[in-house]
């Protein structure tokens, strides 16, 4: 896990000789005489940004003075006081305690709240509070702040702090071995362009992209990023940042069993940091120069390298004491000295005990923060919460007190206009009895005439048209010799038919509204499909029927009605299609708590502006001499789709391309 401090320096690094060279800060002293204590409150912040990572005796004292000034109760403008509240929760992490970082969070998070506080104030300390979070090892917390900051930078259009959110979430992503997580961060991060960062962002970018690619085996991606990134530095006079870009190159061609390259980027590493007064470069060339030897075999020359570091290792500084025992150890063990080996391996495991022990300590500690910090926000809420009941109790009872006065005078007025309205409300009540008594009976009058007329059609009016039917078909037989009462005799027969087959059709879309489906019943629709296809051949012999189904399930539901939909469905296919090989295809899925089945068919099609005319009553669009049909057949299907409370439709149709119906029932176990 990075630390803070080595962002941080990074950045600083590149400027660190122009900040040195101003002017010191007790030099300021001549200007603090004169100022008042708001503007020397800003002086003390502004000169502890400056030097925060740089010079800690200096920030001791100005932070001091600060504090002196806040126990002063002088008046501070609340985007000051937050500001010295993030400088405060920086330098924590500059001295290595992210449980102080966090403490200092957690007490002033609410400030987020208040609208007098700047966006960019409240954004830098979003940003500091994810680090604290991924140092603690929340790393669940620390990305929705990152997350977070991405979004306001979106919201607001300040790309600056979309950088930030992404470097950091990227950095995160990184160390949790997310690699295409990470990657695809940072390839974000320079879509932006060099135009829209700072130039010593874009290097920091790279380097932690390259990396990335390094660690995922992608050398020519990781090559060709570090060599445009030395290319840039070499433009922008950054030598500081290079070393690190070329020990990275050099570990790419350790990796190629290339050698002699290793060794000769190797001694650019180390050239360079000596030029640059790098201790910390100095240190890693000569580690990797180690690292080089051990991989050649040349083990005593890397052993010499390494107990030349830890001779001159800061004892105090115990990662770097951990990767020289580390890195040390299995040298010493393949160059058979098994009791240094021994020795450096023990030192480094008992470092990395420590630092387990405190990290569990510290993240205990954290927990116990966290949970104090939450038991006080409830805490506060149920006494907010109290409050705000008990006012509302007081406003009541102030409230009734006042009105018992005015309601012992309207008492009595309220009594005589209840009664007064009761006895209307009751006799309103009486009329609207008999209304409804007399609605109803109307209404079962109709429904009687309803009934009586459904079988006038079905019996009374179809017998004297089978007769007409009948008589014309007699007549024709007998061997009428005139053409043109042959004509005529074929035309009332034809007619006869289409009248019976209409009265036919009504009445089975009248008797749809008196069904009542009680139970369900297992319904097999492969073979109920088959037995349907079997009817329908017979009407038509001369096509060949060619049909295909797809996961057709067994369903609950009411067999006549599933029947009529699915034949109506069927017919239609073949009916309106011009093929002499009609093609049937049927879907089934299942989606929520629904049954859904397409009929996809190759017919005539149906224009748009008609898919929802074709299901009403009697709607042709087409000749009857064309197709014939009484036109009630998708109503009556859609009736009964409506009555087992799915519904039919089409899903899609043009004209000359077919069609697909489709039909929904629901689910029933």
């Amino acid at each position: 896990m990075r630390t803070l401090i080595s962002i941080c320096l990074c950045c600083l690094i590149i400027s660190i000789n122009d900040t040195m060279a101003q002017d010191d800060p007790i030099s300021t002293n001549l200007t603090l005489e004169s100022a008042n204590e708001h503007d020397k409150f800003q002086m003390y912040l502004d000169t502890i940004n400056k030097y925060l990572y740089l010079n800690t005796d200096t920030v001791d004292q100005y932070f001091l003075a600060c504090q002196n000034i806040i126990e002063q109760k002088v008046s501070l403008p609340d985007s000051s006081l937050f500001a010295y509240v993030i400088q405060e929760i920086y330098y924590a992490h500059v001295k290595e305690n992210a449980l102080a970082a966090y403490r200092i969070i957690s007490n002033h998070e609410h400030v987020l709240e208040a609208a007098v506080i700047p966006q960019r104030l409240k954004n830098t300390f979003i940003y500091i509070r994810g680090f604290t979070y991924m140092v603690l090892g929340d790393l669940d917390f620390a990305q929705k702040s990152f997350y977070e900051l991405i979004d306001n930078g979106e919201k607001q259009r300040d790309t600056s702090q979309i950088i930030k959110g992404l470097f950091s979430l990227g950095q995160l992503l990184n160390d949790e071995r997310d690699l295409d997580g990470a990657m695809q961060c940072f390839n974000r991060l320079l879509s932006f362009g060099k135009s829209h960062m700072r130039h010593t962002t874009f290097p920091l970018i790279n380097s932690e992209l390259s990396e990335i690619y390094y660690k995922s085996k992608q050398f020519k991606k990781a090559l060709a990023l570090i060599d445009s990134s030395l290319v840039f530095l070499e433009e922008q006079k950054m030598d500081v940042l290079k070393p690190d870009f070329l020990l990275l190159k050099g570990e790419i061609a350790l990796d190629k069993k290339e050698y002699k390259l290793a060794h000769e980027i190797q001694a650019q590493s180390e050239e360079l940091s000596q030029k640059n007064r790098d201790p910390t470069s100095v240190r890693k060339s000569a580690l990797f120069k180690a690292n080089i030897l051990s991989s050649e075999g040349n083990y005593s020359a890397a052993l010499k390298i390494y107990e030349s570091l830890i001779a001159q290792q800061d004892t105090s500084d115990r990662m770097q004491s951990l990767a020289l025992y580390s890195a040390a150890h299995p040298v010493y063990k393949k160059n058979g000295e098994y009791t240094k080996a021994y020795d450096y391996f023990y030192l480094s495991d008992s470092i990395q005990n420590k630092l387990n022990a405190e990290k569990d300590w510290q993240q205990s500690d954290y927990l116990k923060i966290k949970y104090e910090s939450e038991k006080k926000e409830n805490e506060n809420k149920v006494l907010a919460a109290q409050v705000a009941q008990k006012i509302s109790q007081n406003r009541f009872l102030y409230t009734l007190t006042a009105l018992l006065g005015l309601g012992g005078l309207v008492l009595f007025g309220a009594f005589y206009q209840k009664r007064r309205f009761n006895q209307k409300l009751k006799a309103e009540v009486r009329n609207r009895t008999v209304e409804l008594e007399s609605a109803n009976s109307q209404l079962r009058s109709t429904n009687q005439e309803l009934d009586e007329f459904n079988r006038i059609l079905s019996h009374d009016l179809k017998e004297p048209i089978r007769n007409l039917t009948g008589f014309s078909t007699l007549v024709k037989r007998e061997g009428v010799q005139d053409q043109k009462i042959k004509e005529y005799l074929d035309f009332i027969e034809q007619s006869g038919k289409q009248l019976y087959e209409t009265l036919d059709a009504v009445s089975a879309f009248q008797n749809i509204a008196q069904l009542v489906f009680h139970n369900h019943e297992k319904i097999d629709t492969p073979p109920l499909v088959e037995t349907i296809l079997e009817e329908v051949k017979g009407v038509y012999p001369d096509r060949k029927i060619n049909y295909s189904t797809t996961n057709l399930p067994v369903i609950h539901s009411y067999r006549p009605a599933i029947k009529t939909i699915f034949k109506e469905l069927i017919d239609n296919a073949i009916k309106f299609n011009q093929s002499t090989s009609p093609e049937i295809n049927i879907k089934y899925y299942q989606q929520a708590d629904h049954h859904f089945f397409e009929f996809q068919d190759n017919g005539i099609g149906i224009a748009p502006e008609f898919h929802e005319q074709v299901f009403g009553m009697f709607k042709r669009l087409h000749p009857r001499n064309n197709y014939g049909g009484a036109g009630l057949g998708l109503s009556m299907a859609l009736k009964m789709a409506k009555k087992l409370h799915g519904d039919l439709s089409i899903l899609r149709s043009e004209e000359n391309q077919g069609s697909v119906f489709q039909f929904t029932c629901p689910i029933n176990d």
